[in-house]
């Protein structure tokens, strides 16, 4: 069963579950609820995806090809066009864990790689993600996410945290300025589909010599925006209404989603 839902990264029904396994609809049920209860499967509406604590079952390289790989070209044209790297990542618990990378010119002392780890809490893609959750949600992965005094600017404390990514909902896109690693600031927006659901985080990572937090949000935001948008039609899926620079992204994801029941009950 989880192999038939990573072989369809952009989802698949129960029906179409039951369909390629063989199996009946009560008994792919079974199988699919039991890989939700275990992190490995989400349930979205009617559709089953797999979740990046797949990886962990040494899945990386499969979901890495099949899904995230298209992301690559509309990612290494950002990062040409500013001549900085940029990155991709999704939520996984308190953590955001890298699914595509762009490498730029600009070599930094963290390295980071697919299938790299980071709090969530401390990272602009983390936050744009964060503020993607119910509050509930995004309250509990704030308390249970592990923080450190990585330069002198980084924030730790849970409140300014919350704030932080409040901030980040209203605003719709996160700057981290030498949080992370002196010298090293990073702009993220998320990637959304048409009804609003944010499917990752996508950065851009730069020097403050050249980009102020001010200089970002006003001429890059615009362009990270766009290349999310390209990620989204790369990725075969509807992507959100063009939004303009300094508006705010619909990051509450859709109620029938969070709240509908098992519509197969």
């Amino acid at each position: 069963m989880l192999r038939v839902v990573l072989q369809h990264p952009q989802g698949l029904t129960l029906s179409d579950a039951a369909r390629l396994t063989g199996l009946s609809r009560a008994a792919a049920r079974r199988f699919l609820l039991t890989l939700c209860d275990e992190g490995l499967v989400r349930q979205c509406a009617n559709q089953f995806v797999a979740t990046p604590s797949v990886a962990r079952l040494g899945q990386a390289p499969v979901l890495n090809r099949q899904f995230w790989n298209p992301a690559e070209q509309p990612m290494r044209l950002i990062a040409q066009d500013l001549s900085e790297s940029s990155s991709m990542a999704v939520l996984d618990g308190a953590e955001i864990v890298y699914v595509a990378r762009a490498t730029g010119p600009r070599v930094l002392s963290v390295r980071l790689d697919v299938g790299s780890r980071l709090p969530a809490a401390q990272t602009s893609m983390g936050r744009v993600l964060l503020a993607s959750l119910p509050q509930d949600r995004m309250t509990a992965l704030i308390d249970a996410c592990p923080t450190s005094t990585r330069t002198r600017f980084s924030v730790t404390d849970p409140n300014a945290l919350k704030d932080e990514v409040a901030r980040v909902r209203k605003q719709g896109y996160s700057i981290v300025d030498q949080e992370l690693e002196e010298g090293l600031i990073s702009l993220s927006v998320p990637v959304t589909m048409k009804r609003g659901t944010v499917i990752s985080a996508l950065n851009i990572s730069t020097s403050p010599s050249r980009f102020s937090s001010d200089e970002l949000a006003a001429s890059v935001v615009p362009k990270l925006r766009q290349a999310a948008a390209a990620i989204v039609a790369a990725l075969g899926c509807s992507p959100a209404s063009r939004v303009t620079a300094g508006a705010a992204i619909p990051f509450v994801i859709p109620s029938d989603i969070i709240q509908q029941e098992d519509p197969f009950r």
